[in-house]
């Protein structure tokens, strides 16, 4: 019989947890705005602008580039 109260005991906390998860995030989700509504990101330094062509046709097993 105990091992029942603790089941259900163990269902009750999980649910409170998840429902104050949810209370979190909703809260969280009005007081900040997502990210890609804030400022623009700059690319400069993360796109290689001019990429070198690709020769598709050199094999890549002869050993030359």
């Amino acid at each position: 019989m105990e091992y029942l109260f603790a089941f259900l005991g163990l269902i009750v906390v999980m649910v409170v947890v998840y429902l104050l998860n949810a209370y979190w995030q909703r809260k969280h989700r009005l007081t900040r705005p997502p990210r890609h509504l804030g400022e623009p990101q700059s690319q400069r330094g993360r796109v290689y602008k001019d990429p070198p062509p690709t020769n598709h046709n050199a094999d890549p097993y002869s050993g030359s580039p």
